[in-house]
C-alpha cells in the first residue's frame, strides 16, 4: 500500500510511519543508537548496506566526524544486530527505486514502532507500472471493518507457487550470465572500496516504544 500511495502521487503520513526520502541516487550513513539493554536485529528491504562502524554508548552526526570508518571491504548485509547500549553506522546507496522498509526483525518491536521507510527515487516510482495481479493483492486495503477473505485458497496458492518458481528461474539465469561475463553488482566489481565521505548522514534513535528516522 505505501508503494502504491507514492506511485499514485500521494504522500505518506509521517504521524503513522517514519519516512526518509531521496529523489535521486544518494549515499547515506545511517546511525542507529540502541538505547535499550537488549539487542535489536535491523533489516533493510531491497537495498544492501555496509557496516562501517559500531561501538558502545551513543553516536551523533557531529560525533561521527571524529570516528574512523571502516571503508576497506566492510561487511555487507541486509540485516545486522545492534547490541544493547550500543550504536552502529550503516552505509547504503539509494540506487533501487521503491519504498523500502527498515525495521527491527523482532516482529512485535516492529509493530510498536521500531522502524520506518526509505522512499528512493520518487520520480522513478511515479513511472512504475504494476501487474494487475499485484494490484489485486492490495484490494484488501478497501475491505470493510470486520470482513475477511481467504487469501490462501488452493488456486491462489498454486498460482503464487508457479510465479515464484518462474522468478527464481529468471534470477538463476541472470546470475549465470553475470558470472559468465565476469560482472555483477557494482560494489563487487570495485572490490567494495567505499567512498571516504557519505553525501548524507541520518540518525535513528529510539526504543521499542517508538522510533523516528530523521536527517
Amino acid at each position: 500500500p505505501l508503494l502504491f500511495q507514492v506511485a499514485s502521487g500521494g504522500s505518506l503520513n509521517q504521524s503513522q510511519v517514519s519516512v526518509l526520502e531521496s529523489d535521486s541516487i544518494n549515499t547515506f550513513d545511517m546511525i542507529i543508537n540502541n538505547q535499550q539493554l537488549v539487542d535489536h536485529p535491523f533489516h533493510l528491504h531491497a537495498l544492501k548496506f555496509w557496516v562501517v562502524a559500531r561501538g558502545n554508548g551513543t553516536m551523533s552526526p557531529a560525533g561521527l566526524k571524529h570516528v574512523k570508518l571502516n571503508l576497506n571491504n566492510p561487511i555487507r548485509r541486509d540485516v545486522t544486530v545492534v547490541a544493547g547500549g550500543g550504536w552502529a553506522v550503516l552505509r547504503f546507496i539509494t540506487d533501487i527505486p521503491g519504498v523500502h522498509l527498515f525495521h527491527c526483525h523482532i516482529l512485535w518491536h516492529q509493530v510498536v514502532g521500531l522502524g520506518g521507510v526509505f522512499v528512493s527515487q520518487r520520480p522513478e516510482i511515479l513511472e512504475m507500472k504494476f501487474p494487475q495481479e499485484t494490484l489485486n493483492l492490495c484490494a484488501a486495503e478497501n475491505w470493510a471493518p470486520g470482513t475477511s477473505k481467504n487469501t490462501t485458497a488452493v488456486g491462489s496458492m498454486k498460482r503464487a507457487k508457479v510465479q515464484a518458481q518462474k522468478r527464481v528461474a529468471l534470477r538463476l539465469e541472470a546470475g549465470k550470465k553475470e558470472k559468465k561475463r565476469g560482472t555483477g553488482h557494482w560494489s563487487e566489481r570495485l572490490g567494495r572500496k567505499l567512498s571516504k565521505v557519505a553525501r548524507k548522514v541520518v540518525c535513528l534513535k529510539g526504543s521499542t516504544t517508538g522510533a523516528r528516522i530523521g536527517a
